[in-house]
């Protein structure tokens, strides 16, 4: 996750702690995130599940 994805997500939810509970649904509300990208911020924050590995759905290469 970049710098400014980080930013935009804590300016918009005002913590760590509510970034880290936001679910799918939460982080789509901020413009420019969708299904696929909310799956991967809450991956990388450790908060769902591992990508698929072979590409099908909910795998992706990077943030």
């Amino acid at each position: 996750m970049g710098r400014e994805l980080a930013l935009r997500l804590l300016d918009h939810f005002g913590s760590v702690e509510a970034v880290m509970t936001a679910d799918a649904e939460a982080l789509q509300q901020l413009p420019g995130i969708g299904p696929r990208k909310a799956t991967k911020i809450r991956w990388a924050l450790g908060t769902d599940k591992a990508p698929s590995p072979t590409g099908g759905e909910g795998a992706f290469p990077s943030l």
